[in-house]
């Protein structure tokens, strides 16, 4: 995956994101979409750089100040300019902020506006596992009761892995939302399903119907024969074509609802040990190109044994289609063709000529107006 790289000019004082100049003198807004590729160790040297810049606007050499904003379309409570309450939905925008602590490590900073937990114990208990399967550590945690400019929320500043991408501080942050927003939190999303696994609530899945974004299965691939790994490649593949993404969870049962669905109906983990983490990484190395940005294989231990989790955020348009190398000829897989898996609801399907021209034809015109722009 390529990455951008974000370092601080000393000569124009500014913030340059490979090519780009951003000239601020002590605050720096982007787009989350700008610089999701970029490294957060780079993000780090940056601001650290520019906090030896001292003047006397910033006399104590305080790094400069690093916003990142995203739009999201919001529900809930709104205040109005004269300090009504409004119930709706609209476009917001989030602001998530970068700094430097005290002890030198890199923090990201967000808040969960319109929480449904109201201590810091019900923060925690929800919030506690999930961090720590992704080995972040939490800086600051404060609950600010809100007024009539500012709706109440709680602000959490976390110290993430330096190795990440903004893209996934991004995941963390809204997956934290997800469990904190919602007085039972409930996947409404791979996003959503991904965070209730890592958090310990795998439970809160059943009851879900197998849909575009979500498939399980029962035991693993076997992933020892040519065929089991093609199999798992094109699942993974077929979200990886999809627009919203997806989740294949193993070690989850279904059985079918009145009206022929595949619900989820209990967890079946597999036995501990069972699942061999680098041989799934392995054949989607091997098989799928391009590599999906953002991909998650992990083993979660759940109810006394083991789920294996692939998680496929959406993907970018100009990197569509995602090819599995292989196709089944004869009943077997032959490593001389190729094969583009796409996902219609819950079901799985070679791609259509169509919808492969389609997809060329937008991943070309996406790359020309990046050429020309």
């Amino acid at each position: 995956m390529s990455t951008l790289k974000v370092e601080w000019n000393e000569e124009l004082k500014s913030v340059l994101i490979d090519d780009g100049v951003h000239t601020f003198p002590r605050r720096c807004e982007v787009s989350r979409e700008l610089i999701s590729k970029v490294k957060l160790h780079s993000l780090c040297e940056m601001l650290i750089d520019s906090s030896r810049v001292t003047s006397t606007e910033n006399p104590n050499g305080r790094p400069i100040d690093f916003c990142v904003t995203s739009r999201r379309e919001s529900q809930g409570v709104f205040f109005g300019p004269r300090g009504e309450v409004r119930r709706g939905e609209r476009w917001e925008t989030e602001y998530e902020f970068f700094d430097i602590t005290e002890q030198g490590e890199l923090s990201f900073g967000f808040s969960v506006d319109y929480p449904h937990v109201g201590t810091e114990e019900e923060v925690v208990e929800r919030t506690s596992l999930y961090f720590e399967r992704l080995s972040v550590r939490v800086h600051s945690l404060k609950c600010y009761a809100g007024d009539f400019d500012s709706p109440p929320s709680w602000q959490i500043e976390i110290i993430p892995p330096e190795d990440w991408t903004v893209a996934r501080c991004a995941d963390v942050s809204e997956g934290v939302r997800i469990l904190l927003s919602q007085r039972q939190a409930n996947p409404s999303s791979a996003l959503g399903a991904y965070t209730l696994i890592l958090s310990g609530r795998s439970d809160l899945l059943l009851g879900q119907v197998e849909s575009d974004w979500l498939e399980v299965k029962r035991k693993g691939y076997g992933i020892s024969t040519p065929s089991q790994k093609y199999e798992f490649a094109c699942d993974v593949a077929a979200f990886a074509n999809s627009p919203t993404g997806g989740i294949l969870v193993i070690g989850m049962s279904t059985e079918k609802d009145s009206a022929g669905r595949d619900l989820l109906s209990r967890l079946s983990p597999c036995k501990t040990g069972s699942l061999n983490l680098q041989t799934y990484m392995q054949a989607l190395a091997d098989r799928v190109v391009p590599a999906p940005e953002g991909l998650k294989v992990e083993v979660v231990p759940a109810e006394g044994g083991d789920l294996l989790v692939a998680y496929v955020p959406v993907q970018p348009e100009e990197l569509m289609p995602f090819l599995v190398k292989g196709a089944i000829v004869s009943g077997r897989v032959s490593g001389s063709y190729f094969s583009i898996p796409q996902r219609i609801g819950s079901d799985k399907f070679p791609a259509s000529a169509e919808s492969v021209h389609s997809m060329l034809v937008a991943a070309r015109a996406i790359f020309r107006m990046k050429s020309e722009g």
